[in-house]
């Protein structure tokens, strides 16, 4: 199999670069992670827009999860009107 390095620019939620700052600190010392993560991933921020959307997602998600998959859908052009 072949492995192609990913070209598409990266994202997350706010929620996200903080869930893998707070992993990584459980694995070890990483003292520049925030700002490393800063400086390649886009920051998806938890606006009313996406807060919304996670409230109204349908199906049996847990908050944090909501959140994250509205912020995902919020970078999508063709997303729900929330």
């Amino acid at each position: 199999m072949i492995y192609q390095r990913v070209t598409e620019p990266l994202a997350t939620s706010t929620l996200g670069f903080v869930e893998t700052v707070r992993t990584l600190d459980l694995m070890g010392y990483f003292p520049k992670a925030m700002e490393d993560l800063d400086a390649r991933i886009t920051e998806i921020l938890l606006t009313r827009e996406v807060r919304d959307g996670a409230a109204l997602l349908i199906g049996c998600l847990r908050t944090l999860d909501a959140v994250q998959v509205a912020s995902a859908m919020s970078l999508r052009d063709d997303r729900p009107p929330w």
